[in-house]
């Protein structure tokens, strides 16, 4: 038997029951006609009187069911779980770089005062620890906050086709980049291109799977007209952005802290050649430790993401949750009505 739900008036879903069982209730009027029914296992949803695809061989189909299963494999992969500690991971050890970039500015400031027998770049690592500390626990309360705002409501959309196509071709995008700058390190010779190409194909990676399971930043499917199909489109790419910033986090808190390491024996320059294209002044090179000043800065500005994450969220939410407001003004004038 194949199991089948339906979404009742508050679009929650409903069984598991039998197609057969549905179309009775819907036939006796227990049920409108016009509900939306979706097979056990699978992601769209249609209406009760629209035929499903008959089975058998069709060759039109084999490249689209190809392609259907393998994403279907490697959405088991990159579950929902999967989803959710990795990021906790790079959450926690993004914290852990930035505390270690703070200590780091104190050493290196120690060092620095040892060689240049004066107290100036002490003081400026224990400024730079101070600040450390102080952006640490502004990335903490921040991350709080953009959990609230992941959880704090439930928007829909009517089909998740749109968005398995956005996690397919994000996925795609992500291999594309890999291959792509390991042609060009063999081409040049060099291991420096696939730093941003492996760092820009993980955050398409953690997209497409986020696409794959939007369950994850609180969406679902559900009955949606045209306008409020938009609005939680629009809504899912805000909160999945907002879902990936403990990435963007990560990536730069430990690229800073790595420089700032490599910078205190001055290996930064001939390992990263990247950081010779920082300007540092002469003179707070000479109090500042020099990529080792880059490096945690870096470390120390990356807390700053989840704050502007969170304000940009808030800015762009106001127009849609005004927008969602009047498209449903029309049901509410209905049911007054009534």
């Amino acid at each position: 038997m194949n199991n089948h739900y339906y979404l009742d008036e508050n679009n929650r879903p409903v069984g598991p029951l039998s197609l057969e069982e549905i179309q009775e209730k819907s036939k006796s009027g227990l049920l409108p006609s016009d509900l939306l029914v979706t097979q056990e296992g699978a992601a769209e949803w249609r209406r009760l009187g629209t035929p499903s695809s008959p089975p058998g061989f069709r060759l039109e189909r084999v490249l689209p069911d190809a392609v259907a299963s393998i994403l279907r494999a490697v959405a088991k992969v990159l579950n929902g779980r999967f989803i959710n500690d990795s990021i906790d991971v790079a959450r926690d050890v993004g914290c852990y770089a930035v505390a270690a970039a703070g200590g780091l500015a104190v050493i290196c400031g120690i060092v620095a005062a040892i060689k240049g027998g004066s107290m100036m770049p002490l003081g400026a690592g224990l400024v730079l620890a101070v600040l450390a500390a102080g952006a640490q626990y502004v990335a903490v309360r921040s991350f709080a906050a953009n959990d609230g705002l992941l959880a704090s409501s439930k928007t829909r959309v009517s089909s998740f086709a749109l968005l398995d196509c956005a996690g397919l071709l994000a996925l795609l995008g992500a291999g594309s980049l890999i291959v792509g700058a390991i042609f060009v390190c063999v081409r040049v010779g060099a291991w420096l291109p696939l730093v941003p190409a492996a760092l820009t194909a993980a955050f398409w990676t953690y997209f497409g799977a986020v696409a794959l399971h939007p369950e994850s930043v609180n969406v679902a499917a559900g009955q949606a007209s045209g306008g409020e199909e938009a609005v939680g489109l629009a809504t899912f790419f805000l909160r999945a952005l907002l879902k990936l910033l403990p990435l963007y986090f990560f990536a730069m808190a430990a690229l800073g802290v790595l420089v700032a390491g490599l910078g205190l024996f001055d290996l930064a320059g001939p390992l990263l050649p990247f950081t010779r294209l920082s300007i540092v002044p002469a003179t707070l090179e000479r109090f500042a430790f020099g990529e080792s000043f880059v490096g945690i800065v870096a470390a120390i500005g990356a807390c700053l993401f989840p704050l502007i994450g969170y304000a940009v969220y808030i800015a762009c939410s106001l127009p849609l949750d005004i927008w969602r407001a009047l498209l449903g003004v029309p049901a509410k004038l209905d049911a007054l009505k009534r």
